[in-house]
């Protein structure tokens, strides 16, 4: 399984194909990873509270209704990334229902379990390969997010019983394959932490033993001791003394085994020769640095990127962890922070991988002159002391610095080159140095024809990005939490911003922090700070002005245009619509705005996403005067796009719904097919988030013909996968814009889809006032099929409430009206709902008879969600009556059905009535799987009264397999349900069932539930 959530570090959710942490707020996250230590069990709001809140912090006033709303909110994030996973409150317990697999320490213990079973089979190669695989899982610190005692104490047990055993193991694996460099390496960066550890100590031993580096054995050995006798460790002290006499001893023995070697090789044994030096020996000895360092002093409080540290040991090493010459471009945007983490690198790099490091400042984006090739092996040469005078011609220049670096193992950053020109005449004369290079551009010259590797800087996550304001603003920023993880929110997680914002907050002491989060809601603002009078102007806007000022003229056109678009992605056709244009002269735009890191690939192939700086930076740049019929023009475009591909894919999905009116297709505005439902569901998913900003944006900007009828594609999609809070939003916009247009039909239209909606939501009164809306337009526009509808919904509402009869007039009212006019989709929704009144009412075979009906008029018009609706109750009228063998067949259909049109909505009913039909036939485990499945869709589709009914029919299941304690769970889950939502009846049903469960005799409690 996938994983879907990460507690190896931050707490993160996967979304948009990759695990990220900027899925929800702080609180949210902590919550989340409490729940993560210990999925599929419930956690009580106690223990919760003392996972999620450090001892410094005031507890919540109301545990219960706090942990209440966080389960919410991380349901819905939940939903919305479509992990598979559920979050229920129950008795004010949170339980968090996930497969284990789908959390990233479990999958941890899967893969180092795999990996012992391969090391114990001695096929040391997958043992390795397996194991470093599990420690890639480890993005940092475990829980990050959480700083609590009950955290601490998970933390040091998963860190020292977990991740310690699965270095050790990986460490046995490199020694066996005699992979002792890479050993060594290994070793380096696990003792910065773990300075005693015995283990790891007796690992370093034996691999130094391995490289028959004796001198250093004896002086690790001695310092290891020492710390160990001084920290009264005299057992551990001993126990490391006895194992390396016994390597001491054993490696006497080997060498005269070994007998006479030859000279080269008993030179080739001899230790490498070090500086004399009175300090003592340190613990990691170090290689001494035989050459030099010019790098810039590296920040002191340089924060984060531990990631792409990583990427960069890898790249700059081979297999065995030795040094590898070749060429690494580090890229990024403008101020992402691609200097100082190239400094902070190329520190850690000089005395241990390299004997040399240098730096130099190509000034390729400061709008100077560039440093040109002959200038900078000048530079390189004079940092090797080599008097150039004596060199008179470029090519002697040039062999010579060649030359010094074939001797040295040399690092040399070459910061801010311009393009991949501007490298490429030092790539020969450099080849034996590790060459580092940054750039905004993405040099995809050096990469594809050079094999440069390549790593891309991207923003701070939400924890580094508040550390580094913290540590910029002191104390302020300790105190004042919540405005500070607003103000960093708005940066973005770019370095330059934040520090910017920083120097911005230190200028004016004394503020609250509050104040400065309010001014900078306006991120024009933030593009601003920076500009005190001071020349050139040191701020963001000043940086990217730099590169756009140097894109080519059709990518400048297209980052102002995507600038336009509130949509949060993008794709090839979207941004084919905004510029007009042919999309294959797009897409050279698009690769160029990649490129300079304008715009990020989301994972998903022909995706792409900006930077809410960026795109503010772009807006900008669009909104001025001269742009103002190009601005107008786009916005048409881009929503005429929008519209007709989601009618076509709506259409396709859906042809038995009442069409939306069209507008005409916009000229230079791409069209998309859809060759499947598959493709046009898929589509349509793809783009939510993109409809969901563009309908109100499309308001705001008086586009009502646009924002009134872009919800209306999305009705059918957005109920089937339960989206209806979004799809609620998006009709307010609907009739916002008919009023604004004043076109009263449509009005009407739409006030009657966001009734059903708001039945749907639990929102009876809402609903009830959108029906009577609807249907006093309807009989304003005296249309026949609205006024059935109107009437049909109004019904649907009295049969929620319990009033039957009213009911069942009103759907025969509405039938009346179709007299004079067929319309197969409404008239067979009628006869289902009126089916459904004449069984509750106990008329079953007239109820089966209209199902009939209804189901022969579903299929004519091709709707498959209807299909499965009658399917279903049709099977719930026939277990009524008694007949299980039929009823389960029907059921079966419609299951069959759902699962094949991926139907979210039906779902949930179908799943209770099979429970129901299982139960009845004393097939308790079936019942049960059916009804916890029911249960888990109605949480999602927020469906209260099948979720109730469906821990009802699992409480029996459960309470008839002596499972007590769980099914009287359900049971009092199910009755605040029924409190809820006012169902008497019900409630009192669940009070007799919970009455027997207690021993109390309650009599005709299996026919309250017939």
């Amino acid at each position: 399984m996938e994983i879907a959530f990460g507690i190896l570090g931050q707490t993160t959710m996967r979304m948009h194909g990759r695990l990220t942490a900027g899925w929800g707020p702080p609180k949210l996250r902590k919550v989340l990873a409490a729940l993560l230590t210990n999925p599929q069990a419930r956690m009580g709001t106690a223990t919760l509270t003392e996972w999620v809140w450090s001892v410094d912090e005031p507890e919540p006033n109301d545990p219960v209704s706090t942990f209440r709303t966080y389960s919410g909110r991380i349901g819905k994030a939940m939903r919305e990334a479509d992990v598979p996973a559920t979050i229920r409150t129950i008795d004010g317990a949170l339980h968090l229902e996930v497969e284990r697999s789908a959390i990233d320490y479990f999958a941890f213990e899967t893969l180092i379990e795999t990996a012992r079973r391969h090391s114990k089979e001695k096929n040391h190669e997958a043992a390795c390969e397996v194991a470093t695989a599990s420690l890639a899982l480890w993005q940092g610190q475990p829980l990050a997010d959480l700083t609590s005692q009950p955290a601490r104490t998970w933390r040091y047990s998963a860190v020292h019983n977990a991740w310690l055993p699965a270095n050790q193991l990986l460490l046995g694996e490199l020694i066996a394959l005699g992979r002792f460099e890479a050993a060594l390496q290994k070793l380096d960066a696990l003792q910065r932490e773990h300075r005693t550890d015995v283990g790891l100590a007796r690992r370093r031993l034996h691999v130094l033993r391995e490289l028959d580096r004796t001198d250093d054995m004896g002086a690790y050995h001695i310092s290891v001791r020492k710390l160990l006798l001084a920290d009264d460790d005299q057992a551990a002290a001993a126990d490391l003394l006895e194992y390396y006499n016994s390597l001491i001893s054993s490696t006497t023995s080997s060498s005269s085994r070994r007998g006479a070697r030859s000279a080269a090789e008993r030179l080739a044994s001899l230790p490498r020769p070090r500086p004399p030096s009175d300090s003592p020996p340190t613990l990691l000895p170090a290689l001494a640095p035989r050459g030099r360092s010019l790098l810039p002093p590296a920040a002191t409080d340089f924060v984060g990127h531990h990631d792409l540290q990583k990427a960069l040991d890898g790249l700059a090493r081979t297999a065995d962890g030795r040094f590898r010459p070749g060429v690494i471009v580090l890229d990024g945007l403008a101020g992402i922070g691609k200097t100082a983490l190239a400094v902070q690198w190329a520190h850690r790099q000089y005395g241990t991988l390299v004997d040399t490091a240098l730096y130099l400042d190509l000034h390729g984006f400061d709008g100077g002159r560039p440093v040109k090739a002959e200038d900078v092996v000048d530079e390189l040469l004079d940092a090797f002391d080599v008097p150039i005078a004596r060199l008179v011609t470029r090519a002697r220049r040039e062999a010579k610095l060649r030359e010094i670096l074939a001797q040295n193992r040399t690092l040399v950053v070459l910061d801010n080159a311009a393009n991949s020109a501007h490298v490429l005449p030092l790539l020969f004369t450099l080849s034996p140095s590790l060459l580092l290079v940054t750039s905004r551009q993405g040099l995809t010259a050096l990469a594809s024809r050079h094999r440069a590797r390549r790593c891309s800087v991207t923003p701070l996550n939400e924890p580094h990005a508040v550390e580094v304001l913290t540590n910029r603003v002191g104390p302020t920023g300790a105190a004042e939490q919540e405005p500070l993880a607003r103000i960093t929110a708005l940066c973005g997680g770019v370095p330059l911003a934040l520090q910017l914002v920083a120097h911005h907050i230190e200028s004016r002491r004394g503020t609250a922090l509050t104040e400065f989060a309010d001014e900078l809601r306006d991120q024009s603002r933030l593009l601003d700070i920076g500009d005190d009078g001071d020349d050139p102007p040191a701020n963001m806007r000043a940086a990217l002005l730099v590169t756009y000022n140097a894109l080519p003229p059709e990518a400048r056109n297209l980052l102002r245009l995507i600038g336009l678009s509130p949509a949060p992605e993008l794709t090839l056709p979207a941004a084919a619509a905004l510029a007009g244009l042919p999309a294959k002269e797009v897409q050279h735009a698009l690769d160029v705005l990649v490129s300079t890191h304008f715009l990020t690939h989301t994972g998903t192939r022909g995706r792409y996403r900006i930077h809410d700086l960026l795109r503010t930076f772009a807006r900008e740049l669009a909104e001025a005067a001269e742009y103002a019929d190009a601005r107008e023009d786009a916005e048409r475009r881009l929503l005429s796009f929008y519209l007709h591909a989601g009618y076509n894919a709506d259409r396709l999905l859906f042809p038995f719904r009442p069409a939306v009116p069209m507008l005409p297709a916009v000229p230079g505005v791409p069209s998309i097919e859809f060759a499947s439902e598959s493709a046009a569901a898929t589509w349509l998913l793809n783009e939510k988030n993109n409809f969901d900003r563009l309908i109100p944006w499309a308001a705001q900007r008086n586009h009502h013909e646009y924002s009134w009828r872009l919800p209306h594609p999305l009705y059918g999609i957005y109920r089937r996968y339960g989206f209806y809070g979004e799809l609620r939003d998006a009709y307010c916009v609907s009739i916002s814009s008919t009023q604004a247009v004043n076109n009263l039909e449509a009005e009407g239209a739409s006030r009657s889809d966001l009734g059903s909606i708001s039945l749907a939501l639990g929102d009876r009164d809402a609903a009830l006032r959108e029906f009577h809306l609807a249907a006093a337009i309807a009989q304003q526009t005296r249309s026949a099929v609205w006024i059935a509808t109107s009437l049909l919904h109004l019904g649907t509402y009295e049969a929620q409430i319990g009033n039957s009869a009213a009911a069942e007039s009103l759907y025969r009212r509405a039938l009346d009206q179709l007299q004079e006019t067929r319309n197969e989709g409404t008239e067979s929704a009628i006869l289902h709902r009126l089916a459904e009144t004449l069984r509750d009412r106990g008329r079953h075979d007239g109820a089966l008879a209209l199902y009939r009906q209804a189901l022969a008029l579903k299929k004519s018009i091709g709707n498959r969600h209807g299909e499965a609706e009658i399917l279903a109750e049709t099977a719930a009228t026939l277990c009524k009556q008694g007949n299980y063998d039929e009823a389960q067949r029907y059921g079966l259909r419609s299951l069959a059905i759902i699962e094949q049109i991926n139907d979210v909505e039906a779902g949930p009913r179908a799943c209770f009535v099979m429970a129901e039909v299982n139960y009845r036939q004393a097939r308790h485990t079936a019942a049960i799987g059916y009804a916890r499945q029911a249960v888990r869709l109605a949480m999602r589709n927020h469906n209260a009264t099948v979720e109730a009914d469906a821990l009802h029919t699992l409480g029996h299941a459960l309470h008839e397999t002596g499972r007590l304690a769980a099914a009287e769970e359900g049971w009092l889950t199910a009755a605040a349900i029924y409190d809820d939502l006012g169902n008497r009846e019900r409630g009192q049903h669940l009070r007799e069932d919970l009455a027997v469960l207690a021993g109390v005799p309650t009599a005709g409690i299996e026919n309250t539930r017939q």
